[in-house]
């Protein structure tokens, strides 16, 4: 590859990346996912012990042990040097995510198919935000997006990488890089997993290897993948307790009223695939079979099993669960998470297309200086495609393309976001005590913004679904309660719960705001034992 066009691929994803980081350099709380709101208390937690002392999860480490450590810990690391301010660690971290993201996926095609400037499109396509089932995401944009399933999503070519790459020990390597790799988010780290056992045992049976021959290399690859998976298997194993509870109908109750019964049952998940960018896709990959010159279309069969075997594996996964549970007297709680690895389906399809594109430029004979061109073409496009007059343009109007660049390098202006949630936060930062207990609407803002305790909040309840079981039944049965009380006794229970202060967009009868902000109240709850 020259210089100069390794010099473009540094400058561009240095541009992107930066512009993120300079975007988000003033973000805002309410800028966040609300699985960041869960994980920023772990670090603060972690960072002092005696910091929410009546929180609903996080008041005891060991309900947050198993999360995450790889995420957490470099997290932690990074706040050491930004005087623990955890958004400006959480950009930092940002900015160095979009720089691996982008040179790890560029590298990935272009040793796939030695083409530059497709690679380089599809290196920033591959960017652009896809909203499978489940809540997923794939792709990387703003500060919100930069979590664990991101992290493993910019690291994921590392393994192909390797293997492609490297002329000894290539298994074993990449193996056990997969392995690593899967600590950074685990569930996606199974899809991951799965993908590159399906790709291996496909391409060296499609190349006629023998099968003693693919069981050894097979065998091999998963001992040392399974080595790189120790840090995670042992934090799991050691702070998750999968035994049948003491009330397990009780817990399935309070188990459906957080999880969407949609993660249980799979023909309602698969169901919840019909979506036009699922459906162009897969017309997409269709379109490729017709056009793959691989030997006996070789890179066609080899996407389709994993395709297959990724949404196999997901799916069954619920039903594995289920007999593992009735069969052993077990709890086991993870095809939830299971079923929505089968987003690299998407993935998957994507690499199809680039594959077709390959395939199509070759057919055409389409010149360098023309695929150049459709490439600066493409940027252009994906600058000005958050003008409001491309809002019912397909493609234009759709996250895969708007979310790729940061406002500050598109050609229209961001719209205005009503910050008065963040400034809130900030208030309750600013002016009340550390050991304040809080209640309200998106309150989890609070536990991640201000530091102070939070109760009754649904999005830390599901931090104890693995951590603290029994404390998860606790929440649903107190929720439950308060629910059916009336807008005084809704008051005084929570005074019992030593909560201090409440954040509502809402009227609290009985209940004057000490603080509103737009349309955020705060109301103080009165009473002896604290103030």
């Amino acid at each position: 590859m020259a210089k100069s066009k390794i010099a473009i691929v540094i400058l561009l994803n240095l541009i992107i990346s930066f512009g993120f980081y300079f975007e988000n350099k003033d973000a805002k709380i309410q800028e966040i996912s609300s699985d960041l709101a869960n994980i920023i208390p772990i670090c603060k937690k972690l960072d002092n012990i005696n910091l929410y002392q009546d929180d609903l999860f996080v008041n005891n480490v060991d309900n947050v042990k198993y999360y995450t450590p790889f995420y957490v810990q470099p997290l932690r690391f990074i706040a050491k040097f930004t005087q623990y301010d955890y958004l400006i660690a959480l950009n930092v971290l940002g900015l160095i995510t979009h720089i691996v993201y982008g040179f790890s996926w560029f590298l990935l095609f272009y040793y796939l198919k030695k083409d530059f400037w497709i690679a380089l499109l599809f290196s920033i396509f591959i960017r652009g935000i896809l909203w499978p089932p489940g809540g997923e995401l794939l792709g990387i944009s703003d500060l919100w997006t930069i979590m664990p399933r991101t992290l493993y999503l910019a690291v994921m070519p590392l393994p192909f990488l390797t293997f492609l790459y490297l002329k000894k020990y290539k298994l074993i390597v990449s193996a056990l890089l997969l392995g690593l790799i899967f600590n950074f988010h685990p569930i996606s780290g199974i899809g991951g997993i799965i993908i590159y056992f399906l790709i291996l045992i496909s391409y060296y049976y499609l190349n006629k290897q023998t099968n003693l021959l693919i069981l050894k290399k097979t065998i091999t690859a998963l001992l040392f993948c399974v080595i790189g998976m120790i840090p995670f298997l042992m934090t799991y194993s050691v702070n998750v307790n999968n035994s049948l509870i003491i009330e397990p109908n009780l817990f399935n109750e309070a188990f459906l009223s957080r999880i969407s019964n949609n993660f249980f049952n799979p023909i309602l998940y698969i169901k919840s695939w019909h979506r036009p960018v699922a459906y162009i896709f897969v017309l997409l990959f269709i379109i490729f079979y017709f056009f793959d010159k691989s030997n006996k279309k070789e890179v066609f069969k080899i996407i389709l099993i994993s395709t297959i075997g990724v949404f196999l594996a997901a799916n069954l996964s619920v039903y594995i669960e289920t007999f593992i549970n009735n069969t052993f007297h077990k709890n086991l709680r993870l095809s939830f998470q299971l079923i929505r690895f089968q987003k690299f389906i998407l993935l998957l399809f994507q690499i199809a297309i680039f594959f077709l594109i390959i395939e199509l430029s070759a057919k055409y004979k389409v010149k360098e200086h023309f695929k150049a061109a459709v490439f600066f073409i493409y940027l252009l496009f994906i600058a000005i495609s958050n003008n409001p007059i491309f809002d019912k343009v397909p493609l234009l109007s759709d996250d895969l393309t708007r979310s790729i660049l940061p406002s500050n390098l598109q050609l229209s202006k961001a719209k205005p976001v009503d910050v008065s949630l963040s400034l809130m936060v900030e208030y309750i930062e600013s002016n009340t005590k550390s050991n304040a207990v809080f209640f309200g609407k998106e309150s989890y803002l609070i536990r991640a913004g201000a530091g102070r305790s939070v109760v009754l909040d649904s999005k830390g309840a599901g931090m104890l679904i693995e951590g603290n079981p029994a404390k998860f039944i606790s929440w649903y049965q107190e929720r439950q309660h308060f629910k059916s009380l009336n807008t005084a006794n809704k008051i005084l229970f929570l005074r019992n719960k030593k909560v201090n202060y409440i954040m509502d967009d809402k009227p609290w009868e009985g209940l004057d705001p000490i603080k509103t902000i737009g349309n955020v109240n705060l109301y103080k709850i009165e009473f002896n034992e604290r103030n």
